[in-house]
């Protein structure tokens, strides 16, 4: 196929082409004078599953009657032509044994706040094992790194990492990451021996990975090797190239890689031949992105070289760049590209790094019940077994909160059998019950007494069979991976056949996602030789990874010629239209996390890749997009509601434009032009076709004598402000339906909090500041514990109270100099004679003062904000009307007297006192005015056509 030479032989692509066609249409040209069975003997060996598939499918339009061999680079982890070299190591015990060994690392070592660090750490250790092995860093590699001026933490890593390293690069238990290596290298050395007479390609790859790149050098060296590019960039200047590997690399530029592989060939990129000689630098987009792209410290060219661009109209023409406001409308535009082009019978992608812009524009699509094939398959946990299974893995150990248990015990595999009717029946009563009664951290405590309603022989055995599932749940604290996978599959498999114990056949269905199940379990199982046992969280956090890692292709009817792909699928293979989308940072280019094992001086020295080379690889991807024929460059200007930023690589090219007068600006007008057309069609298909007028708020009007005739002050509030709660509560007698979800509750708390206040001025001493201080918050740790709410909820409390416990002590001794505490929690109430009505309340404190027998203050506890003066002026009637009462006598028996003092104390998180009203003995005018006003609004719900309106303000109330 190829003529002799003595250079390495590398061809490659242009920007923006179909790299299967070109590839398949220029490897039949060299083949064109052979035998047709001369194309049996090619080997390629190819990037992707898909690209090979592209491969395949060109061959077929030209009716090749023979097929090359056709190989992944990757299938090399597993080539059996080398039966000395062990077989890869189950990637599984390498993460249980990384994870044995960062167990005892963490054991020793205080720098990780918590034990679960050790699962993540054991990712970034597994990821990093692999890159060492690719690039075939051993630990003798470790040992000789320069430590001078290194910190402790990274030293200790280092010697660490030591273990690790040199345990799986041994030749007996290899990763496959080692096994690639050790076959490459296996080859390679037959290679040397007996050279082979056919042509050995390899096709699509960058070099970005050690091993791969090895393997490249060496291919391209054989009598019939070759190599085949992507993306090169024919139209960047040798200048440019040179300056890519100064002292400072330019390692982030797209074409990077490309340049680094050149170099250690010992060519230079711009001797590099086109594959089919179509280098197409007449094609106006090339050159604008090329120049557009250039590293920075050399964009002064853009003045030089920018004016000298030809045709930027025809650069552009393909080019539409869509700004859209929010994330809803930018999938809603994108959706409707995709839409517009399957009418058209055109090929359409969707390339986002972004997996919830994908979600927006599926979901989008689903109006229509178009389906594009996706290339990111979803993996077991997000389906319905995967999501039952991993339920059950989170309740090993440990009780079941009423959220947890009241999911699983509606979930759809949950007595799945012939009984599920009967089961639904039931769930839902206890699962009504449990909300009408409020969550508590013990849903036990409420089934038992829902069986006090339901009593019946079925339901009973329903509920025993549920909750003696979830005590051995409860039971399992410590084991071995076999006991844990065994009683995983029991609890599944008795939860989901019921408590008649019909089969529902979880794990024998023949299909894929039990298929994957069961290997997952198999591979649990096959790991379990690893001694000693395991916390239960270790097996949930275990069985949760794996199966994340599961991936299950859809099952649902996908619509021909549109795509979702991630922006390594669109490197070998055009559309008709590619449309990048959520093109801001963070996506194009996506965060990059921190190594936790060794920092950028030292993954240098190593010759591993540094972050910016991956952003160079994602930049690469950038160029062969945004080159193809039709593009669309889309992004959203807000997100989650705070402004983005704009793709560095989109940033250029518009500034690039935006700075070449007039022809650039004209283009980035059409551009945008082009996209607002298509913003206005998403924003008038998301306006409803008729404009509906509001409904108006609820108001009925009940019959007088159905209309309360008691309220107390709190309520007064939700009168004013909420009438129609009012209505609910205590004419139709509605009974709220609690969140399963165990959240804190302010009204437990305030209620804590007042009985802690209660209980101190019972036994306040006006003993030494510390005496009283400590007393104080013994008082608070018992009523702060076994409160109900969650024990790290009543954790904060108490922590708040106690630091504050100073402050309200002053307070309280500022307050006893004047009075001395008369009644605590009185609870009183006072009849209006003229309207049968009755005002209830209860006071928390009405203090006497100091020599007197009717002179009082009044306070009232406040574990929430304070309410200010605009608010009591409006709603908060508590204590004017509280005051009033205590004036009347309503907390004293009949006995009446002065109000002279009102204020709140604050409680909670900040202690102080704050006046309500300026009283003295001269009078109560202050409060006058709204004690009358309540018996008018009294009043104006004695009128029959008076409604209960709702929402009287906006929000309050409630």
């Amino acid at each position: 196929m190829f003529s002799q030479q003595n250079n390495p032989r590398v061809f490659a692509v242009h920007p923006g082409c179909d790299f299967a066609n070109v590839f398949v249409d220029g490897l039949l040209a060299r083949m064109k004078n052979a035998k047709p069975e001369a194309m049996a003997r090619v080997e390629i060996y190819l990037t992707t599953n898909s690209l090979r598939q592209a491969v395949i499918a060109r061959f077929i339009e030209h009716k090749n009657s023979f097929l090359p061999k056709l190989y992944l680079l990757t299938d090399l982890k597993r080539d059996a032509r080398f039966p000395a070299i062990p077989l890869p190591a189950s990637t599984l015990r390498i993460r249980l044994e990384l994870i044995q060994m960062i167990k005892k690392l963490l054991e020793n070592d205080q720098r990780f706040d918590s034990h679960l660090a050790q699962y993540e750490l054991a990712r970034t250790l597994e990821s990093l094992l692999q890159e060492l092995n690719e690039e075939n860093v051993g630990p003798e590699d470790l040992q000789e790194l320069d430590q001078t001026n290194l910190s402790s933490h990274w030293k200790e890593s280092l010697k660490f990492l030591e273990i690790p390293t040199g345990y799986f690069k041994t030749s007996t238990k290899p990763s496959e990451e080692a096994r690639l290596r050790l076959v490459i290298e296996m080859l390679v050395a037959s290679w040397e021996v007996n050279p082979p007479d056919h042509p050995i390609i390899v096709a699509g790859s960058t070099g970005s990975v050690g091993a791969t790149q090895y393997f490249m050098q060496k291919v391209a060296i054989l009598p019939q090797g070759a190599l085949v590019l992507p993306c090169l960039d024919f139209d960047l200047p040798a200048r440019v190239w040179e300056k890519m590997g100064s002292k400072s690399p330019q390692v982030d530029h797209p074409q990077y890689r490309l340049y680094e592989l050149a170099t250690k060939l010992g060519i230079f990129p711009t001797d590099i031949p086109h594959w089919t000689g179509n280098i197409m630098r007449d094609r106006p987009r090339n050159s604008l992105v090329s120049l557009a792209l250039r590293p920075a410290p050399v964009t002064n060219q853009w003045q030089s070289e920018g004016p000298k661009l030809a045709n930027l109209k025809e650069a552009t023409e393909g080019l539409t760049l869509v700004e859209a406001p929010t994330p809803r409308i930018e999938a809603v535009t994108i959706a409707l590209q995709l839409k517009k082009a399957l009418e058209d019978n055109k090929t359409a992608a969707l390339v986002t790094p972004d997996r919830s812009l994908i979600r927006r524009v599926k979901a989008s699509l689903g109006k229509w019940k178009i389906n594009p094939e996706n290339s990111r398959n979803d993996n077991l946990l997000h389906t319905s077994l995967g999501n039952f299974l991993q339920s059950i893995a989170n309740l090993m150990g440990r009780e079941a909160n009423p959220e947890e248990f009241v999911a699983l015990l509606k979930h759809s595999h949950t007595n799945s059998g012939s009984g599920q009717e009967r089961h639904s029946e039931f769930a839902s009563d206890l699962e009504f019950y449990i909300r009408s009664k409020g969550p508590e951290y013990d849903p036990m405590k409420q089934t038992g007494s829902w069986l006090n309603i339901y009593p019946g022989q079925d339901e009973t055995k329903w509920l025993n069979w549920f909750k003696s599932n979830l005590d051995k749940l409860k039971q399992s604290t410590k084991g071995t991976l076999e006991e844990f996978v065994s009683l995983h599959k029991s609890i599944a498999t008795s939860l989901a056949n019921g408590p008649d114990g019909q089969s529902a056949l979880l794990f024998d269905n023949e299909d894929q996602i039990t298929d994957k199940v069961n290997t997952l379990f198999n591979r649990i199982w096959r790991a379990s030789s690893i001694p000693g046992k395991i916390p239960s969280l270790e097996y949930a956090e275990l069985f949760y990874g794996l199966a994340g890692e599961m991936q299950i292709s859809s099952t649902s009817e996908v619509t021909p010629n549109l795509y979702f792909w991630n922006t390594e699928d669109a490197r070998m293979q055009s559309p008709d239209l590619l449309i990048a989308g959520g093109m801001n940072e963070g996506s194009w280019p996506i965060f990059l996390g921190q190594d936790p094992w060794l920092n950028r001086n030292l993954r240098s020295q190593l010759g591993l890749n540094l972050p910016e080379t991956k952003i160079g690889l994602m930049g690469h991807d950038f160029q062969q997009i945004v080159s193809g024929r039709e593009v669309i460059l889309s992004r959203s200007i807000l997100g989650d509601g705070d402004p983005t930023t704009p793709s560095r690589w989109l940033s250029r090219l518009t500034n690039l434009l935006n700075g070449l007068d007039p022809d650039g600006i004209s283009a980035l007008e059409s551009m945008r032009a082009r996209g607002n057309q298509w913003l206005q069609l998403a924003e008038k298909s998301e306006k409803p076709e008729s404009q509906q007028s509001f409904y108006p708020r609820p108001e009925p009007s009940p019959p007088l004598v159905s209309r309360p005739k008691k309220i107390s002050v709190t309520a007064v509030r939700t009168l004013i402000t909420d009438p129609y709660a009012i209505y609910a509560k205590d004419i139709l007698k509605f009974k709220p339906v609690y969140r399963l979800k165990v959240e804190p509750s302010y009204l437990l708390r305030g209620i804590k909090l007042h009985t802690i206040m209660e209980q101190f001025m019972a036994v306040f001493n006006e003993d030494p500041d510390e005496v009283e201080i400590e007393r104080l918050k013994e008082i608070a740790q018992k009523a702060l514990s076994n409160t109900g709410t969650l024990p790290v909820v009543e954790e904060v409390w108490l922590s708040t109270f106690t630091h504050n416990a100073k402050e309200l002590l002053q307070i309280e001794q500022a307050i006893r100099q004047k009075t001395e505490p008369e009644l605590l929690e009185q609870k009183g109430e006072y009849h209006f004679d003229d309207l049968d009505f009755t005002l209830t309340a209860k006071c928390d404190r009405i203090d006497l003062e100091h020599e007197s027998t009717n002179i009082w203050h009044l306070f009232d506890y406040k574990s929430g904000a304070i309410p200010t003066a605009s608010q009591i002026d409006k709603w908060e009637k508590q204590i004017p009307l509280q005051a009033i009462m205590a004036e009347k006598g309503a907390f004293t028996k009949g006995v009446s007297g002065t109000v002279s003092r009102a204020a709140y104390i604050g409680i909670g998180r900040k202690p102080e006192i704050k006046e309500v009203g300026n009283r003295n003995l001269a009078g109560i005018d202050s409060f006058i005015d709204d004690w009358n006003k309540f018996q008018e609004l009294v009043k104006f719900y004695e009128n029959s056509t008076t409604g209960y309106i709702s929402r009287r303000y906006g929000g309050a109330g409630t």
